[in-house]
């Protein structure tokens, strides 16, 4: 199968349900302060870049599991990995073992090989803009403005756009 077109599949189908939710939580905070004005644009701020704390975790794990098999104590092998590494330990920890975690479920499925990639196999700017009327639609919204950002200088990344409101 062509794991570029299901994952960006997948990634619209996320970016979806991220802006649904982000914008209820939205309108319940305006509400609070009296404001009930539609909120009828989201800024989508994209990386495309896999972050230096991803790369370092993935490489690890894509260390671990050359021969194709899943160590049975692959999270504490990285919870370890991840205390001594310079990319991964302090505050990128979390999220570093946050997408150990992904990785591993997803290469059960996928294979280690897919898994454990170091780069998007699919354009998330293309994906957003060649659906942007279903997208519009589905997001609940009148429009949404895409906003590139570099990945170890920002909030998003890939997969997981940080969603703002105008």
């Amino acid at each position: 199968p062509d794991f570029g077109f299901v994952r960006s599949v997948e990634f619209l189908h996320s970016v979806v349900r991220l802006v649904r939710v982000k914008t209820q939580d939205e309108k319940k905070k305006r509400a609070k302060k009296g404001n009930t004005d539609e909120i009828e644009h989201v800024v989508l701020k994209i990386s495309t870049e896999v972050p230096a704390y991803h790369r370092a975790i993935l490489r690890f794990l894509a260390s671990k599991c050359e021969d194709g098999e899943i160590p049975e104590d692959i999270m504490s092998q990285c919870k370890d990995f991840a205390m001594t590494d310079e990319e991964c330990k302090g505050p990128n920890m979390k999220f570093a073992l946050k997408k150990a975690a992904m990785a591993i479920s997803q290469a059960k499925e996928v294979g280690p090989d897919v898994a454990f990639e170091l780069t998007v196999p699919y354009d998330q700017v293309e994906t957003l803009e060649s659906q942007r009327a279903f997208a519009t639609e589905a997001m609940q919204v009148k429009s949404f403005r895409i906003e590139l950002e570099p990945a170890d200088e920002g909030t998003a990344t890939p997969g997981f756009p940080t969603v703002l409101f105008e």
